[in-house]
């Protein structure tokens, strides 16, 4: 009777403290000890929003974070690419190891101008497929406009492609 003595454990801690517990134990693949905290867990009935309507704005909101989230990120290291470029073009001499590392640095650039410009174009697709406005989910991230190149970059359709599936798969939530 092992698995009742941990179930009585178990009821002692907070909704907190088992939700914390089964997230730990869900990233360990511990699917036993997650089974076991669910099932100690109260069960209620709720009146509720359409389950079709929730699932189709969760994953809005999934997809706009999702979004912004990399659209941030992609940008922050963009402009740190070309700020480190400019700092470099201001610098009256530059070393032979320094130049190596303005191409370096000039690929990187290229690379994140990539991304940015081709994950913009998987939402514009996606948006325009399921009639989201895509002003919307811009405005959700604090966006403005599509994205315009600050420096090389062009869209990738490999790239394009698996943005566009993880997009459209957020939002009708991995079907």
């Amino acid at each position: 009777m092992p698995v009742d003595r941990i179930a009585r454990l178990y009821e002692g801690l907070t909704l907190k403290e088992r939700a914390v517990l089964a997230f730990s134990y869900l990233t360990e693949l511990n699917v036993q000890e997650v089974d076991r905290i669910l099932a100690t867990v109260p069960r209620k009935v709720y009146r509720m929003l359409d389950d079709e309507h929730t699932r189709w704005a969760d994953g809005l909101r999934s997809m706009a974070l999702f979004f912004g989230m990399e659209h941030w990120r992609f940008q922050a290291r963009s402009l740190a690419a070309s700020g480190f470029l400019m700092h470099m073009y201001n610098k009256p001499d530059v070393s032979e190891e320094e130049d190596e590392s303005v191409g370096v640095c000039f690929d990187a650039w290229g690379v994140w101008e990539t991304r940015l410009m081709t994950m913009d174009v998987a939402l514009e697709a996606v948006c325009a497929k399921h009639k989201v406005d895509v002003a919307a989910i811009r405005r959700y991230c604090d966006i403005e406009g599509p994205y315009r190149a600050l420096g090389p970059g062009a869209v990738d359709p490999k790239l394009l492609d698996e943005m566009t599936t993880a997009y459209d798969g957020l939002l009708q939530g991995w079907k």
